[in-house]
């Protein structure tokens, strides 16, 4: 490939056999699946404006590393090399110019001038690390509180390794990332598996301090 200039590039893992494009991953039970696609929209991608294809190739295999499908277990650290070797040996960099400003792109990772953040298929801005996320503390509720949930699944924290769950909504006219606290873990795979998505949330708190989550479609005529 030829040398790359100080610009913007979209980044894809792309077959050198048949052009597929790693989608994400899925762990499960010691045995590690990519999800491929043929279409680029829905492939992992890396917004970045690194030269150096070997720091590229790093920061699109950490953001795959990020990227289970909601019922996947996150990489185990020992096999992450292991991992990295076999997609290297499989895969090339598919690199592209990008035209888009930020406001712009989705269902990507965006890495330019020393900014990493993920941006979901809704726009919402998810920080790599858990902790710098918003925090949506349903435990601490004052009173009930309805969200416009459009998704929510179990993210990688970069930080860690481990997986926390968490959820994108609306937030006025615009959409926003929250991290959940860890005993949402349960509800998020049920909301997940149901397909219920998108949906209204409503978070009750009882008597007892507990809190009652209630979902329901935003097809359903009640609402």
């Amino acid at each position: 490939m030829a040398k790359l200039e100080n610009e913007v590039y979209r980044v894809r893992f792309r077959s050198a056999f048949d052009r597929q494009m790693i989608k994400g991953l899925k762990y499960q039970n010691y045995e590690l699946k990519l999800e491929l696609t043929s279409n680029s929209d829905e492939a992992l991608t890396l917004i970045t404006n690194k030269t150096d294809q070997q720091e590229i190739a790093l920061d699109l295999y950490q953001a795959f590393t990020r990227s289970p499908v909601h019922d996947s277990k996150p990489i185990p650290y020992g096999e992450a090399i292991a991992t990295y070797d076999l997609i290297q040996q499989n895969f090339e960099l598919w690199i592209t110019p990008c035209e888009s400003e930020i406001g712009e792109l989705i269902n990507v990772t965006y890495g330019v001038d020393g900014v990493m953040i993920e941006i979901d298929q809704f726009g919402a801005e998810r920080q790599i690390g858990k902790e710098d996320n918003w925090f949506f503390d349903v435990n601490n509720l004052t009173e009930d509180q309805t969200a416009s949930v459009l998704s929510m699944g179990h993210y990688v924290d970069d930080v860690t390794g481990s997986l926390y769950p968490g959820m994108t909504t609306m937030w006025g006219d615009q959409t926003r990332f929250w991290r959940l606290p860890d005993g949402c873990f349960e509800w998020v795979t049920h909301l997940n598996n149901d397909e219920i998505l998108p949906c209204k949330l409503t978070f009750a708190r009882q008597e007892n301090g507990t809190v009652n989550v209630i979902a329901k479609s935003i097809h359903d005529p009640d609402l």
